[in-house]
């Protein structure tokens, strides 16, 4: 379980502070499929990159398993994007040439699964959510 508990983020920039994510209450369960959706420059994106800690945040606490994430080590937060969370776009970050199965295999493949294991994998992910 991944669990937002006043979670704030700012940015600042030539003296000017504007706010990224105000005071996110968020549980997310294991197994959960969640949709994050809202107008352009909402905080989507900057929502999942503090939620993958690809970015840090200014106020509150995230837990992972009842641990605060604040105290992960270098590698813990390198296993944690590798193996805890993760995401599927929805216009961006596919490679253009490679077909929905190779995409979804990247990461399993990054993991060190082994090929066969990996497109098993992502035929398991792609059925569950559609594609």
């Amino acid at each position: 379980m991944i669990e937002l508990k006043n979670v704030s983020k700012f940015y600042s920039n030539n003296g000017i502070t504007n706010i990224g994510l105000h005071n996110i209450n968020l549980t997310l369960h294991r197994n959960e499929i969640v949709a994050i959706t809202g107008e352009s420059g909402s905080g989507k994106s900057t929502l999942l990159n503090v939620i993958s800690k690809i970015d840090g945040f200014d106020e509150g606490e995230i837990y992972y398993c009842g641990n605060e994430t604040s105290y992960f080590s270098i590698s813990d937060m390198d296993d944690f994007r590798k193996n805890k969370v993760g995401f599927i776009f929805q216009n961006y970050n596919i490679i253009d040439s490679y077909t929905v199965l190779d995409n979804v295999m990247i990461p399993l493949l990054l993991k060190g699964l082994s090929k066969q294991d990996a497109r098993a994998e992502a035929m398991l992910l792609i059925k569950k959510v559609g594609l």
